[in-house]
């Protein structure tokens, strides 16, 4: 089986990135390679999307995270995207993952996670409609990029190998400019 394969490979080092849209939920089945493999858990087998508007907002522990470190300033940028038309309301976070987006509501409840899975990295995104971000929201303030910068970073996260010391350190851009302050995160 495809799934079982795939699981594997991130086993030994390579990156998943998993978008679950409408079809990926017709008929869940949390015992398979890849729901085993994802930092998001469902709480429930069959039917698991929510055919409801959810807004998005970023997580308290992910904002420093270096997929989304960048986007996250004095205002949420999440946050002033439109709303997603689907979400998995029943998707907990597993032991050791990190929520990167939150749904809006009061639940809270994590959309976008990633976690190390054996030697390789996942980033699961439990929701629909993420191709509508930017085009909804082009135009408007610049807001287009929130999402085209996580996706360019998500994929660089994910093509990277896990860094091997014990202190990682990473800038907020990646290009500055002579006498531009810059700042920076450390992890120890």
């Amino acid at each position: 089986w495809e799934g079982e394969a795939i699981a594997e490979n991130v086993l030994a080092g390579a990156g998943l990135l998993f978008i679950g849209g409408p079809k990926a939920f017709d008929d869940w089945n949390s015992q398979t390679a890849i729901a085993q493999a994802l930092p998001l858990y469902i709480e429930t087998d069959g039917k698991a999307l929510t055919a409801r508007d959810v807004s998005l907002q970023s997580s308290q522990e992910g904002k420093r995270h270096p997929i989304v470190r960048l986007l996250v300033g004095g205002v949420d940028p999440w946050a002033a995207l439109p709303p997603l038309p689907g979400y998995v309301a029943a998707a907990r976070k597993r032991p050791g993952a990190m929520s990167l987006v939150e749904s809006g509501d009061a639940a809270r409840g994590p959309l976008i996670a990633v976690h190390a899975y054996g030697q390789g990295k996942v980033l699961a995104a439990l929701a629909t409609g993420f191709w509508r971000l930017d085009l909804l929201s082009s135009g408007v303030d610049g807001r287009f990029q929130t999402i085209r910068e996580f996706w360019r970073n998500a994929v660089k996260w994910l093509a990277l190998r896990a860094p091997v010391g014990r202190v990682r350190v990473s800038t907020e851009q990646h290009i500055y400019r002579a006498g531009e302050e810059v700042g920076f995160s450390a992890q120890v």
